[in-house]
């Protein structure tokens, strides 16, 4: 239940927008990772928006093991888009093995998942790993939407004092994710993806 710890940590923030920086340390502070890098690239939006690798090194022979995640991400999409396909990346960190790719086989089973169409006729394990790439995309909007802002922007904007385009800015998120999490099925939807392959 790690990435739950970590929503629930962030839910009480009002700050907005939640600082990538911030997710960082507070993953860190969990204790399953020592370092954490981004690296923006020239990738093409249609083809690859994000994806991370993990690997571990020492700094001495018989030093622990230090823990590294490598977050690459299309510099061509807008910040906001570059800050949801980042922490969309980030919650990978928290898959279960099952969700995860180890070979270039996997990879490429992957990419072609999550660029095709859904099959009903072709289950495999790459279905999974889509499909978790996939919520991750929700998973990363509780965490840099928390319920606090959320209750905030809910109470302004019933009493017509901001707008969703500048709730949009105010929280430096895509419009139309932020009207899905402002909705009435936003509290449901939480709660099912806080669960959804949490170790």
């Amino acid at each position: 239940m790690l990435l739950k710890k970590l929503i629930e940590r962030l839910d009480i923030s009002t700050l907005m927008p939640v600082e990538i920086s911030d997710v960082i340390e507070e993953i860190k502070k969990i204790g399953i990772q020592d370092e954490i890098n981004f690296i923006p690239c020239d990738l093409e939006p249609e083809k690859l928006q994000g994806i991370y690798y993990q690997c571990t090194y020492q700094n001495a022979v018989y030093g622990d093991p230090i823990l590294v995640t490598n977050i690459v991400y299309s510099n061509k999409v807008s910040p906001d888009l570059q800050r949801i396909i980042s922490c969309k990346e980030l919650i990978h960190i928290f898959d279960k093995n099952v969700a995860k790719t180890k070979t270039e086989e996997d990879i490429d089973g992957l990419l072609d998942k999550l660029l095709g169409p859904f099959s009903t006729e072709g289950f495999d394990i790459h279905e999974i790993m889509a499909t978790a790439d996939r919520i991750a995309y929700y998973q990363a909007a509780a965490i840099l939407f928390p319920n606090a802002a959320r209750s905030e922007a809910i109470q302004k904007l019933n009493e017509g004092k901001i707008t969703i385009d500048q709730i949009a800015v105010w929280v430096s998120l895509p419009k139309k994710l932020c009207t899905l999490v402002l909705s009435d099925k936003w509290p449901d939807i939480k709660a099912v993806l806080l669960n959804y392959f949490d170790e």
